[in-house]
């Protein structure tokens, strides 16, 4: 009696565990020289820049779109945006996009230190994103 308490149990969990994780998955593409991370929430290249997509939801809208403490964001161009976060020491160019009904916050980062010697790729990797997804930066 008890196993078959526990092989109930267990039945549920990972279709609860598999529910939750496809609700969260991207089927975006990324720039070919881009690698998923370990840690599996973003992408990076050979150079150490990345590329990271997030829900557009509150938080992340609260975290991304807004200045506070260490993190500063102005529009820049094109429906672009400037960041620049000094707790990671990573800056960049940041967009939202529409794809299948629903909005996202892309970024695409490099280390602050690299600003002046890699600058012109955050961009270049946003728009090669945006054409791999047929999607395009809109007005927030």
């Amino acid at each position: 009696m008890r196993f078959n308490k526990i092989c109930i149990v267990l039945i549920l969990l990972i279709f609860t565990m598999g529910f939750v994780s496809s609700a969260n998955v991207h089927d975006f593409k990324y720039p070919n020289t881009f690698e998923k991370m370990e840690d599996g929430n973003g992408y990076i290249n050979e150079m150490g820049q990345g590329m990271i997509v997030y829900e557009y939801d509150d938080a992340s809208k609260a975290l991304f779109l807004t200045n506070h403490d260490n993190y500063g964001f102005e529009y820049y161009e094109g429906n672009y945006y400037a960041f620049v976060d000094r707790d990671t020491d990573l800056c960049g160019l940041l967009e939202v996009v529409e794809y299948k009904g629903d909005k996202y916050i892309v970024l695409s980062t490099i280390l602050y230190d690299n600003l002046e010697s890699e600058s012109g790729y955050i961009q270049e990797n946003l728009e090669e994103f945006n054409e791999l997804n047929h999607v395009q930066a809109i007005n927030i």
